[in-house]
């Protein structure tokens, strides 16, 4: 074999080895970046995450997360904490070392939140975000996340309060929760204490929603301090209904 043909030959596998290992990780890109997503969440919270689809559109730089699952904690009853049907991101930046988005979008968000005398799932699973975050604990992906705008569209919260006489109740809607700036002051965050920052969000509001519902009678008040709750503040929504159901009973409202 001539030079110039070896040369040639060298060449081509090269370019070849080159484009079809880029067509590959193109193809595979989603599942590579759902692999990381589920480990990066499921260490950060402590409970399984599992997600069903991420379609990655590099040259919109958008991202669709589809049928998201997360675990529930030991010694609940449900088989999930919450799950959420779908997440759209816009990025400005998709690198290795930065996802920065401009606007990302919740719809379809269900929580299961259970409700014992000790505390409830959620609680169970800020605890672990809280401890996680005292010991330092990192990652070992160091991708690090900065989210400009988020918006959780209406989230529903299914309570089942397993104390004797009450077991489960109505669902109720929350209204939407705008989250802003993770991030941004510290150029970038990351990935699990974004997870966490956002998780603290949605337990902080769904606890107050549910404080109001009802859904924490009977919870010990070391338990209320757990969830963010007072006693004051359960005492006032449970006089609230009170003073509510006295008024349907004499005037008939």
């Amino acid at each position: 074999m001539s030079a110039t043909k070896a040369v040639f030959t060298v060449s081509s596998l090269a370019f070849v080895l080159l484009f079809g290992g880029g067509v590959l990780l193109y193809m595979n890109f989603g599942d590579i970046a759902k692999k990381i997503a589920q480990k990066i969440a499921s260490e950060t919270l402590g409970v399984t995450v599992s997600i069903g689809k991420i379609d990655v559109a590099l040259k919109e730089k958008t991202v669709t997360v589809s049928k998201v699952k997360v675990g529930n904690p030991e010694g609940y009853k449900g088989p999930h904490a919450a799950t959420i049907e779908t997440i759209y991101l816009k990025a400005d930046t998709l690198s290795q070392a930065l996802l920065r988005f401009n606007d990302i979008s919740v719809t379809g968000s269900e929580v299961y939140l259970e409700v014992r005398e000790t505390g409830t799932n959620l609680t169970d699973i800020k605890k672990t975000v809280n401890a996680k975050a005292a010991k330092g604990d990192k990652a070992a992906q160091q991708i690090k996340v900065i989210i400009e705008r988020m918006k959780i569209e209406e989230m529903r919260v299914h309570p089942s309060v397993l104390l004797a006489g009450i077991g489960d109740m109505q669902p109720i809607t929350l209204p939407p929760i705008k989250l802003n700036g993770i991030g941004v002051k510290e150029n970038g965050v990351l990935a699990r204490e974004a997870i966490g920052q956002i998780w603290q969000s949605i337990s902080s509001e769904v606890s107050k929603s549910a404080n109001s519902a009802g859904f924490y009678q009977g919870v010990s008040p070391e338990a209320l301090e757990d969830i963010g709750v007072s006693q004051i503040e359960t005492f006032k929504e449970n006089f609230k209904k009170d003073i509510g159901n006295l008024k349907k009973s004499i005037f008939g409202e």
